[in-house]
């Protein structure tokens, strides 16, 4: 492992710190310190992306809802309620507070239970594959994914208290 001085503290280049104690010149571990605020910027667009595919999922049920002929799979009524329910999931993914994990496996289970069940169906019968419902719940499957994930760093971030730093001398 190749070391640069910086003062009193050494550095690897894997992130492993080490610190010279004393006049004895031998070098001690130091708790790594870790940084948070890296990934945020890249989970913020991930989970855009993901409001983002929420938002064309409240289209594709408002344009079934203002063109019947569009989708006959369900009623007006359901599609209507799925563009609020979409738009309403787009909004807490960008927003993404911890009591979303809840609701989030509750709207997937259903999603899953009704999209892979007809998924399900069109293949036993012969069909061919519901493209839309194998999208939907691949979708889902990723999303959970990560909104767990995302909820599991939050909470461990919560927990960490970075140690205090070294005098400087």
């Amino acid at each position: 492992m190749a070391y640069a001085a910086f003062s009193r503290e050494l550095r690897s280049t894997d992130g492993i710190r080490l610190r010279r104690a004393g006049s004895a010149r031998r070098l001690i571990l130091v708790r790594p310190q870790l940084n948070f605020t890296r990934g945020r910027d890249h989970t913020r667009r991930i989970f855009s992306v993901l409001a983002l595919g929420f938002t064309i999922g409240a289209g594709y049920h408002l344009f079934a809802v203002i063109s019947p002929g569009f989708d006959l799979s369900g009623s007006p009524l359901r599609h209507l309620l799925f563009v609020g329910i979409d738009l309403l999931t787009a909004w807490y993914m960008l927003r993404r507070p911890l009591w979303l994990l809840p609701a989030f496996l509750l709207l997937v289970g259903q999603q899953s239970r009704a999209h892979g069940g007809r998924l399900w169906r069109w293949w036993q019968e012969g069909r061919g594959v519901d493209w839309r419902s194998v999208l939907v719940v691949s979708v889902l499957a990723l999303a959970v994914a990560l909104v767990l994930w995302d909820a599991s760093m939050r909470l461990r971030s919560r927990r960490f208290t970075p140690p205090p730093a070294p005098p400087a001398a």
